[in-house]
């Protein structure tokens, strides 16, 4: 008799602790669903956030690639422009102006009584070797001293280029005078024309051969009138150098400078 109440006692025991479990497990479930139930809502949400944030992405480069693409293309343009704008403009020199100074320094040199060759444009006298210096090839190796002034130089056949003096024609009288040789540059610095004359036979302290504009007023306005297309259809007649242009070296010796 003793038995029956005990095994009641453990059965009402067991429904009680089943009873427990079911309490328990009602609410878990019901987390349960409720996470899975957010989990099917959210992910949508995150593919689509996800995707209109790749698109944002997309198209922000798309937008910061077109405004390189507008911030380069006036450079690009003003740089066209400018190349093109060189080209279009009219040369400074040409052949027939060339060829009215050729003129003019065959007549010119005799009245200084000296004797002068072409060295460029190229002719018969070959390639000028100036006290160790060859011109025109050493013009890429090294800047002239300009009366002070360091610029690069170069050959042209327009009188235009990228050097801050762009030579046309170059005339030395070297073969004839020795250790009192001068050399002429005639050419366009910022397009006004120069003649420059240098009589330098040795190194200077520098490196650079030296050069300053001819004291000739003669041989520098009959070249500016020849590069501003005043001179006649005869070339300009040469005249007898000014007193101002004149040195004295030796006695009965007058030379240009």
């Amino acid at each position: 008799m003793k038995d029956q109440p005990t095994r009641q006692a453990r059965r009402h025991a067991r429904v009680r602790a089943q009873r427990e479990r079911k309490k328990v497990l009602l609410p878990l479930g019901t987390v349960l669903v409720v996470i899975m139930l957010a989990v099917l809502v959210v992910q949508p949400n995150l593919k689509t956030a996800s995707l209109h944030h790749t698109k944002a992405e997309s198209e922000s480069v798309k937008v910061v690639t077109s405004e390189k693409t507008k911030s380069s293309q006036p450079k690009d343009h003003a740089k066209k422009h400018s190349e093109k704008a060189k080209q279009t403009q009219p040369a400074l020199w040409n052949e027939e102006k060339d060829a009215q100074l050729n003129s003019y320094i065959q007549r010119w040199q005799l009245a200084m009584g000296q004797h002068y060759q072409r060295y460029y444009p190229e002719s018969g006298a070959g390639r000028l070797n100036f006290y160790g210096v060859s011109y025109p090839d050493d013009f890429a190796k090294q800047a002239i001293n300009v009366s002070g002034r360091s610029l690069s130089v170069d050959t042209s056949k327009n009188g235009r280029g990228a050097a801050d003096f762009n030579v046309v024609a170059i005339y030395s009288d070297i073969q004839q005078a020795q250790m009192n040789g001068h050399l002429y540059l005639f050419g366009f610095e910022d397009e006004q024309p120069h003649v420059l004359i240098t009589q330098q036979n040795q190194g200077m302290p520098d490196g650079k051969v030296h050069f300053t504009d001819t004291a000739n007023q003669d041989l520098a306005d009959n070249f500016r009138r020849i590069v501003g297309s005043q001179a006649d259809s005869e070339d300009p007649e040469a005249t007898v150098p000014s007193q101002s242009s004149q040195i004295q070296v030796n006695p009965g010796q007058q030379i240009a400078v």
